[in-house]
């Protein structure tokens, strides 16, 4: 279910870091690329004990381009909102990420995007 389009106080769209995050995704999709969603959870078991899933600080999505005759390539990208900030355990997490030689990068639209994967 899509909510329905929000103004700011100025009278500008609002746009959601949902919606940015699904036109990352259905571009990468387009051109071939495999797109993990990675929410961190965790939640309660009916018949006790914890499920838990990701990290705090992990990045939203995990994007792999799958080449046929060599390495593919492997994006982990951070998606917010034109205004969005990140929080302490994501500046952490994604420092340890490249540190290990990933590539991590932080995406406020659809047009950044563009600019990452030329």
């Amino acid at each position: 279910m899509t909510r329905p389009l929000q103004l700011t106080l100025t009278g500008r769209l609002a746009i959601r870091e949902r919606d940015i995050q699904r036109q990352v995704c259905d571009y990468f999709r387009a051109h071939g690329w495999y797109v993990l969603r990675l929410n961190v959870f965790r939640g309660k078991l009916e018949r006790g004990g914890w499920i838990e899933q990701g990290e705090v600080g992990m990045p939203d999505l995990l994007a792999i381009l799958p080449h046929r005759y060599s390495s593919c390539q492997v994006l982990w990208l951070e998606i917010k909102t034109p205004r969005g900030r990140l929080s302490e355990a994501q500046r952490n997490w994604h420092a340890w990420a490249r540190s290990q030689g990933f590539r991590v990068e932080i995406i406020h639209s659809l047009e950044e995007l563009l600019e990452v994967v030329k």
